[in-house]
């Protein structure tokens, strides 16, 4: 079954377990043609910055980059944290941050990886990454909720949230909605919501 999907302006994607990547596009789904064994990988990510090109996280097989007929994948043995991809994201330089099982690492085309070290996310997992506007990103870790800061694809700073009671949870998902408020679904605490001061929790009990 799909285990995460990820909108643009023209399409919904569909990554999946063991069974490809899906698109829906214009009333109808289709499978991409992809490499094997890709299709029979669990695909845990997907980004698509352009029309030509996609970017699919893979579990325990690294990050691959797929344009036109070119296809490059993105392992330990280039850097990468780990080979158990769990997220992407794209901040606005194009650059891509690849979420691992044992932190976080960038990807620039004219200089391959770069593995991002800070004392809160070194050997973290992390489960999620989302954009909050600008260079900022969210990202959902086995330690809480972070709030990392670039700028010149540089790492500036990576922010706790202790105030809001998450801190420590483990994060899988995080979503932005419109009024820029962040939920956050955790492993056994229910839904968080943080609207920059406050958080409120949704359980199983409401």
């Amino acid at each position: 079954g799909a285990i995460r999907h990820r909108q643009d302006r023209n399409a919904v994607f569909l990554a999946s377990r063991n069974a490809g990547l899906y698109v829906y596009h214009d009333d109808r789904i289709d499978q991409p043609i992809i490499p094997i064994p890709t299709r029979a990988l669990t695909i845990t990510d997907v980004a698509a910055p352009g029309d030509s090109e996609t970017w699919m996280g893979l579990w325990r097989a690294g990050a691959l980059h797929l344009a036109g007929k070119k296809r490059t994948l993105y392992t330990e043995e280039q850097g990468l944290p780990s080979n158990s991809v769990h997220s992407l994201a794209h901040l606005r330089s194009g650059a891509l941050l690849v979420g691992t099982a044992l932190g976080l690492a960038m990807i620039r085309r004219e200089s391959g990886v770069t593995p991002l070290k800070d004392s809160l996310l070194d050997r973290r997992t992390i489960f999620d990454l989302q954009g909050a506007g600008g260079d900022s990103v969210w990202a959902g870790t086995d330690e809480g909720p972070r709030l990392l800061a670039f700028r010149d694809d540089s790492l500036l700073s990576v922010r706790r949230l202790p105030a809001t009671g998450l801190d420590g949870e483990i994060v899988y998902a995080i979503l932005i909605d419109s009024r820029r408020r962040i939920w956050v679904g955790t492993d056994g605490s229910g839904a968080g919501r943080y609207d920059g001061t406050n958080v409120s929790r949704v359980t199983a009990e409401d």
